[in-house]
């Protein structure tokens, strides 16, 4: 009676523990927004690309777990707030210069600038960091 009884529980245990493929929505559920490098120094008096720095952003989409994961990266081109602007220049441009920084002078230390991406859904922030030398 034991074994049966074990067996029963067994059994009736697995069904339970399988996720039925049509009950989880795949829906995304959001983005995860990246920004790199998260450091970088650039020499104010080099001629260009030595005086630049060129960050980029991407918006990768997240999904509920047991979902497929597409492999979807979107570039985005958020705005950057930068508390240094006689020093360094920083391109929002809704293009490929989005994100160049250019050193026109030498900071006291790492500057804290930050990138602000809105979409229908939320608006992200990440912040990276400038030495100009």
């Amino acid at each position: 009676m034991k074994k049966t009884l074990l067996a029963l529980t067994v059994c009736s245990l697995v069904p339970v523990g399988c996720a039925n493929p049509g009950s989880v929505v795949c829906n995304s559920t959001g983005n995860t927004f990246a920004v790199s490098p998260a450091t970088a120094t650039a020499n104010h008096s080099s001629a260009a690309p030595g005086n630049q720095a060129q960050f980029s952003s991407t918006l990768t989409p997240t999904y509920p777990a047991g979902c497929p994961v597409p492999a979807i990266v979107v570039a985005a081109y958020p705005t950057w707030t930068n508390p240094d602007p006689l020093d360094i220049s920083i391109s929002s441009a809704q293009n490929s210069t989005n994100g160049l920084a250019v050193c026109s002078g030498m900071t006291s230390g790492a500057v804290t600038l930050t990138a602000t991406e809105t979409t229908t859904q939320q608006t992200y922030s990440q912040n990276v960091t400038l030495t100009c030398q």
